[in-house]
């Protein structure tokens, strides 16, 4: 169904949800009584947020990797270096240290020359592919006298 934006306000809209959602309880069907066709759309509803979820945990991982990358460059270059572990003293969480403009780059570039070098090993692996097939073709290849 189409709808056109009337240009509601806000409130207008978020009064509407919250009344919807006052009413959406009242006119369900009784627990044991839901088609087939509810218990799938609730099926791909709980998918669809458990996705979610993991992409929500990927960005706060990949975000507290390049923190940890950049404590790690930065102590290496300060050369006091700890080894992190459990039997050893914990090392404080990324986000408990202050932001420190200095530690961003040195994260930037470790992930910059990590995407160069997979281009490079990439183009590498294509063009070796190549050769193989070249040079077992010409091995291959039935040899004509005239």
């Amino acid at each position: 169904m189409y709808v056109e934006d009337d240009g509601a306000s806000p409130s207008l809209l978020s009064f509407l949800s919250l009344l919807l959602s006052q009413l959406t309880p009242r006119l369900a069907p009784p627990a044991g009584h839901t088609a087939p066709i509810e218990r799938e759309i609730r099926q791909l509803s709980a998918a669809l947020e458990a996705v979610k979820d993991e992409q929500e945990y990927i960005v706060v991982r990949e975000r507290l990797h390049r923190d940890s990358a950049s404590l790690v460059s930065s102590s290496l270059s300060s050369r006091a270096f700890v080894c992190p572990g459990p039997a050893l003293t914990p090392s404080p969480s990324p986000s408990s240290l202050p932001p420190s403009p200095a530690r961003a780059p040195a994260a930037e570039s470790t992930n910059d020359r990590v995407k160069y070098w997979s281009i490079v090993q990439t183009v590498l692996l294509f063009a070796v592919c190549a050769w193989q097939v070249f040079y077992l073709k010409r091995f291959f290849e039935v040899k004509r006298a005239v």
